[in-house]
């Protein structure tokens, strides 16, 4: 038998689907993960690629500067070697300003 309020019953759970996943976003800093070793010892002047994935309604940073990712969230970024030890910061902010943040100390030798 067709009750008219079982419409409102499925409408009601969606939203409360909807309500409870962006109360996560809200609550929670965003997805971070960086598949890159967090220590790299290296020849100095050489290339190091940082890769990762965030949450895709993130901004990431790398020392600040906006670095692109696919749609996926994955990202990759190169970077140059100095020598002694670098320490880089990568970021992952959501909309609501929660952040999400991993360190990378690069070691360069002679």
């Amino acid at each position: 038998m067709y009750r008219p309020w079982h419409g409102y019953l499925v409408l009601f759970a969606l939203f409360a689907c909807y309500l409870t996943i962006q109360c996560r976003a809200f609550l929670f800093a965003p997805r971070l993960n960086v598949i890159s070793p967090l220590l790299v010892s290296m020849r100095a002047g050489s290339e190091f690629t940082i890769k990762g994935n965030a949450d895709k309604m993130s901004h990431v940073t790398l020392n600040g500067q906006a670095i692109a990712f696919d749609i996926n969230g994955n990202f990759l970024q190169n970077v140059l070697v100095q020598k002694g030890v670098t320490r880089i910061e990568v970021a992952s902010t959501s909309r609501f300003g929660k952040v999400s943040k991993k360190t990378i100390t690069l070691v360069g030798k002679e």
